[in-house]
């Protein structure tokens, strides 16, 4: 499966591949004594291979190596994130300068976009680029393949000549669309599975942070509570280890439940019971009746139960602010 080529992917593998030693000319490779031998009998590289001494390569045997633009490439041509074995395209091997030219926007570094994640950048002058490397966050840090004596490092972006965006690379800047999904699971890398079901063949692997657009979302087997399956390039991921979690239509909302009964107040030395009402018995907030019923806040039914707090003549308060009539009450 191949990866997508979007910025956010090529950050998260390049600041996989921190570390990895610098040999010219290779993207990914594993070095070797065949692929020693294979780059140093090769013209344009038998000075660099030569400039070194050989300690300083069979010490790198079985490591994964990569030049300044190899590293690009090594992302372009990887079968994923996890395994980052490539396959050679003689269609998109390009060198530093080239990969400028093909840029889509580009510019000097100080015209570099707020959003920087995944943008190359290139040291310089007009017409030639000697060196590369890519931006992995917006903070301006810069992954590059600096040289044999430093091998895959990070630097920061002010000391670059010139940013750009890779022709083969998709940059957005606007926000992920619902079917997009990052990887967060705790575990790496995360398995890709054929069926829905963590008993289904593994067919592939995700690493932590790498994002995809995906193909379908399906009901499958409940993983911590997320029944959520999501499908990429022939095979499905549980939604509980990716970010946005999705969710399924919600289901048809349930019966409402039966009221439940109010239940009667438990008598006090100061409760009464409402009684001998033939309608409602009216609630004011002052101890008075008033002809527009200005003061009128409620009303209360006969059986009702209050606690009185205060009585004032004939009128007993019975909250806050709130009296009624205490002809209409009972002490119980």
């Amino acid at each position: 499966m191949a990866i997508d080529r979007i910025a956010q992917n090529l950050a998260t593998f390049c600041l996989s591949v921190v570390g990895a030693p610098y040999w010219f000319a290779c993207f990914g490779n594993v070095a070797s004594e065949s692929l020693y031998n294979q780059k140093r009998s090769e013209s344009q590289n038998k000075k660099y291979y030569d400039s070194w001494p050989k300690s300083t390569f069979t010490d790198d045997y079985g490591k994964r190596v990569t030049d300044c633009a190899g590293l690009l490439k090594w992302f372009l041509w990887s079968d994923n994130m996890t395994n980052k074995n490539p396959s050679y395209k003689a269609s998109e091997d390009f060198g530093a300068t080239t990969f400028y030219n093909k840029c889509t926007s580009k510019g000097k570094i100080s015209t570099l976009p707020a959003n920087k994640i995944g943008l190359c950048v290139f040291n310089g002058n007009d017409t030639t680029k000697t060196h590369m490397g890519v931006i992995v966050d917006n903070a301006g840090t810069v992954v590059e393949a600096k040289g044999h004596a430093y091998g895959t490092v990070k630097s920061k972006a002010s000391s670059w000549d010139y940013w750009g965006k890779c022709h083969l690379i998709k940059y957005d800047a606007a926000p992920p669309v619902k079917d997009s999904y990052t990887v967060v699971t705790q575990y790496n890398p995360l398995t890709v599975r054929k069926q829905p079901t963590s008993k289904s063949e593994k067919i592939d692997e995700l690493a932590i942070g790498y994002s995809f657009v995906s193909t379908d979302i399906v009901e499958g087997e409940n993983i911590n509570g997320c029944k959520v399956w999501v499908g990429t390039s022939g095979g499905y991921v549980s939604g509980y280890y990716l970010s946005p979690t999705p969710v399924l239509p919600d289901p048809p909302a349930p019966d409402p439940p039966e009221p439940t009964p109010t239940p009667t107040p438990t008598p006090t030395d100061n409760s009464y019971k409402v009684t001998g009402i033939h309608t409602f018995l009216s609630v004011r907030n002052t101890p008075e009746v008033k002809n527009d019923d200005s003061n009128k806040v409620g009303e209360l039914y006969n059986g009702a139960i209050v606690t009185v707090m205060e009585l004032k003549g004939d009128w007993a308060k019975i909250s806050g602010e709130c009296w009624c009539s205490l002809k209409y009450l009972t002490k119980l």
